[in-house]
């Protein structure tokens, strides 16, 4: 449809969703599943300097989720494979804080595949849930970075960081490729 020589509110109420659009909004109900180093910490957010030792959910049955959302109605599954604490439901090569460095099944446990699996078992969409701030990044000046970031500078640090999170993004998108969503949120604190 051309716009052009359109006033604003004409084009706002012109606009008409796509065929796959209209399809995202026919799913209606998913699971959202929030699942990372803070569950063990009990706290709201985890602050990226948890020890990787910690996460160790021995009983953890990714089908029992799929199961349940299946059950309950739901189209699909949204799991939390990075959440601002920076830690990774899979075992990244990218950063120590990852499954890698978990006791739970010898650092060979790949929370986002198990859980991957069980929605294809249960015919649901299945989407990651990735947060590209990280907590760290406000500490990095105390501790972690800090002789990294003299080096080098801000300007370069944050380069430095940036590409650090494409790195983990491309990670879940080659390996798990049965995503049907991407859920990528920003916050300020």
């Amino acid at each position: 449809m051309e716009y052009k020589g359109m006033k604003e509110d004409e084009r706002l109420i012109s606009v008409t969703p796509s065929k796959r659009q209209i399809a995202y909004q026919n799913m209606e109900y998913f699971c959202f599943i929030h699942f990372t180093v803070n569950t063990f910490t009990g706290s709201e957010w985890g602050l990226g300097d948890e020890p990787e030792s910690i996460f160790n959910p021995e009983e953890l049955d990714a089908r029992q989720w799929a199961k349940t959302a299946a059950e309950g109605g739901m189209k699909g599954l949204i799991l939390t494979c990075k959440h601002h604490d920076g830690f990774c439901l899979w075992p990244s090569k990218y950063t120590e804080h990852s499954m890698k460095n978990s006791p739970y099944k010898n650092g060979k446990g790949d929370i986002v595949r198990e859980t991957a699996e069980a929605c294809k078992e249960y015919g649901l969409k299945f989407g990651v849930y990735l947060s590209p701030f990280l907590i760290i990044v406000e500490q990095i000046s105390h501790h972690r970075h800090s002789v990294l970031r003299r080096q080098i500078g801000n300007l370069l640090f944050h380069a430095f960081l940036i590409q650090h999170l494409k790195l983990k993004m491309l990670c879940i998108m080659r390996n798990y490729r049965q995503q049907e969503e991407l859920f990528y949120v920003y916050t300020e604190r």
